[in-house]
C-alpha cells in the first residue's frame, strides 16, 4: 500500500507512514515530537507563507464611482452611459435612451 508523506511541524523533517497509520499519533524520529499522521488524502501540508502580506504593496483599489461629465450624476467606474441623462462618454454626446 502507498505511504503518506508529511512534514513534522516542529523540525520540518520529511516523514512517511503507511496509510494504515492515518489518524494515529506517532513520534518524529528526528525531534521526538508527538504528531498525528494525516489522512491519506493529505499528502503534504501547504507551505506557510514566508511573511505576512503587506497591504501597502497591493495596487490601489479604484473608486467604486465616478461622475458623468454632462450632468455630474454618480456612475460606476467603467460605465460609459449615464443612466440619468443618456450621455455616452466614449461617443462624447447624449443619446436617446427612451424606448417606446
Amino acid at each position: 500500500m502507498a505511504d503518506i508523506s508529511f512534514v513534522c511541524p516542529q523540525c520540518n523533517q520529511e516523514l512517511e507512514a503507511p496509510t494504515e497509520l492515518a489518524g494515529d499519533i506517532v513520534e518524529c524520529p528526528s525531534c521526538e515530537t508527538q504528531l498525528e499522521v494525516p489522512g491519506a488524502e493529505v499528502s503534504q501540508p501547504a507551505e506557510p507563507p514566508s511573511e505576512a502580506p503587506n497591504p501597502s504593496s497591493y495596487p490601489a483599489t479604484p473608486s467604486v464611482e465616478n461622475a458623468c461629465s454632462n450632468c455630474k450624476k454618480t456612475m460606476e467606474v467603467g460605465a460609459v452611459l449615464c443612466l440619468k441623462c443618456g450621455y455616452h462618454a466614449k461617443l462624447g454626446k447624449t443619446i436617446d435612451t427612451s424606448f417606446e
